[in-house]
């Protein structure tokens, strides 16, 4: 839930032209099923839906006001304010920027070809034991889902974890541009999506655009056992850096001790000098790259071992 807001207020920052007389509002919606009194309705376009077509949708469940990019005689017709705006998607993402500008709490940005929603779950559960903490929600990862999730923060929220996803190359770039990671993390790079991206290079490059947005206070978390580590160090360009491995005591964060069972694993972890012991509830050595990843991005955020385990 954002602070409240009003639609002259929203229109320079989207930007827009108001029609109307204007409203304020603290929620945003772009589903008109799910749509509550008061919210301000946001109508995607794309290239299998057009949410213009459920405007009366919207008026009828008592949306505030409107941000549309087409007007047609229905719209037109309403008594609800609108604001008309060249590109909805565009609005959404400005929006969202100015609500992640206002958030005062620490937030993580994670990337990677696999196990980025695994991770998030880990690391919301940890941070929830030292604040509140709001998370993406399944695996709304792409150029939606990531505004939705910021749109979602609040001043109740201490800290934020937000998963992106990339599905071309910029992706990871033009998302975490809108998210300001506080900590970076790429979880790995596989060749998935090779028709896609055209060969495992761009991959490791797009990737590790999630840490050219980091600010300079910022902090970026390598995973020491991929191929891509050097690339992505160097790419932080003498950021501050934490590293994780399941098996490399050069890392920062480490584990030693493995041992894998059916049901899960168990593993000494490792940071500074300090050591505790992990139970995974959670089978595979990859849950325990996520758990280490997960380790590595809390102890940045100030949170004991103890804790962590």
């Amino acid at each position: 839930m954002i602070e409240v807001m009003s639609l002259a207020e929203l229109a320079p920052i989207v930007p827009g032209q108001l029609h109307g007389e204007d409203v304020s509002f603290n929620q945003v919606s772009i589903d008109t099923r799910t749509i509550e009194i008061g919210d301000l309705y946001l109508a995607l376009e794309g290239e299998h839906f057009d949410g213009h077509k459920f405007v009366s949708d919207a008026v009828a469940k008592g949306c505030s006001g409107l941000v549309v990019s087409k007007t047609n005689a229905e719209l037109e017709g309403l008594s609800n304010p609108y604001l008309l705006v060249n590109n909805t998607e565009t609005a959404l993402a400005s929006l969202a920027a100015t609500n992640r500008q206002k958030f005062k709490g620490a937030l993580v940005g994670l990337t990677g070809s696999s196990g980025k929603t695994s991770t998030k779950n880990m690391l919301a559960a940890v941070l929830a034991d030292k604040g509140n903490t709001a998370a993406t929600k399944g695996n709304h990862n792409n150029e939606i889902g990531v505004p939705l999730t910021l749109l979602a923060l609040s001043s109740e929220n201490e800290f934020s974890v937000v998963e992106m996803g990339a599905r071309a190359p910029g992706d990871i770039s033009y998302l975490s541009n809108i998210v300001k990671p506080d900590v970076a993390l790429v979880l790995n790079a596989g060749e998935a999506h090779l028709e896609i991206f055209g060969d495992y290079e761009t991959i490791v490059a797009t990737k590790g655009e999630i840490y050219d947005s980091l600010g300079e206070s910022g902090v970026g978390v390598v995973n020491f056992d991929d191929p891509a580590y050097v690339t992505w160090s160097e790419r932080l360009n003498g950021k501050k850096m934490i590293s994780f491995s399941s098996h490399s005591n050069s890392a920062d964060v480490h584990a030693t001790g493995l041992k894998c069972y059916a049901e899960g694993s168990d593993f000494e972890l490792h940071y500074l000098g300090d050591c505790v012991s992990v139970s995974l509830p959670t089978p595979g050595k990859h849950q325990v790259q996520n758990a280490l990843a997960t380790a590595a991005v809390s102890v940045s955020l100030g949170l004991s071992l103890k804790v962590i385990s």
